[in-house]
């Protein structure tokens, strides 16, 4: 099985310069493409649905406005690849966001749909959220990126709202069974930080997802990416309280997977920098 890249929903949500969105029909129909060179192989492919939120820059947005974000708080650290004040391409600092209304969260829901939809359409087995890695869904997760009074703001389960509703949205779209979800419990990418109530807040996650059962959940552990490893322990928490399919991915090689695989806490191994390395890896 196959995850790609992530594919933007929007130009809004597209936080670095050259990846394949999935928001037009050129996109759509280039996809096709890819989705059938793995069906021919007998191979299964999802793919990864991605808004970046505050990780991006003015240059890469609609008409040069402002990124997106549950909150008007810049990404400190946190850089895009865009074009510079050079005009040419590279890192550029993750421009100052602006706090989505209420009334917009649904569109970006809207805009996950949409892409579900396309995805289905250009032959893709299903579509994996990417609720990782300090962008968006994780910007509203987070206690400290989520300064909102709304209902999507202040307590857990308002903070789990827009997640969860998309994760519904498009289910309802596609099927639950071929709707994977992202995460990646106590991240510290791109500005993130820790707050008071985050173990609490990721094990509400796990329950949500507990009894939505959606094809799988992937956890990433980014201490390979410049990240910290998830506190000891919680992963087993995690587990106990979802049961359904979970993925991991986070430095494994063969003999640490397989070992993962036999103490039985994880499904399936998902491996990244070796795939890119030797495109036959599985053979």
């Amino acid at each position: 099985m196959l995850i790609t890249e992530g594919a933007p929903v929007s130009q809004e949500g597209t936080g670095y310069l050259y990846t394949p969105g999935i928001y037009t029909d050129t996109q759509e129909a280039a996809w096709a493409k890819v989705t059938q060179a793995v069906h021919d192989r007998g191979g299964r492919i999802f793919l990864q649905l991605w808004h970046v939120g505050r990780v991006s820059h003015t240059s890469l947005q609609p008409d040069g406005s402002a990124p997106v974000s549950a909150s008007a708080q810049r990404a400190e650290g946190a850089f895009s690849f865009a074009i510079g004040p050079d005009g040419k391409p590279g890192q550029q600092p993750a421009s100052m966001p602006r706090a989505l209304l209420t009334t917009e969260i649904a569109r970006i829901t809207d805009d996950f749909v949409t892409a579900a939809r396309r995805a289905t359409r250009a032959g893709f087995d299903g579509v994996e959220i990417h609720g990782a890695n300090s962008y968006l869904f994780e910007q509203f997760l987070n206690a400290n990126s989520n300064q909102r009074t709304d209902r999507y703001g202040g307590s857990i389960e308002n903070r789990m709202r827009f997640l969860l509703e998309t994760i519904d949205a498009v289910a309802s779209e596609i099927g639950m069974n071929r709707v994977g979800v992202r995460i990646s419990p106590f991240g510290r990418l791109s500005g993130m930080q820790g707050y008071d109530d985050e173990a609490e807040t990721w094990l509400a996650v796990a329950k949500a997802l507990e009894i939505r059962q959606p094809a799988y959940v992937h956890l990433s552990d980014q201490l390979t990416i410049g990240g910290e490893a998830m506190p000891k322990g919680f992963p087993a928490q995690f587990c106990e309280t979802f049961t359904g399919t979970l993925i991991a991915a986070g430095g494994f090689t063969q003999e640490t997977g397989e070992q993962a695989l036999k103490d039985g806490a994880l499904d399936l191994i998902a491996y990244g920098k070796p795939f890119i390395a030797n495109p036959d890896l599985v053979e």
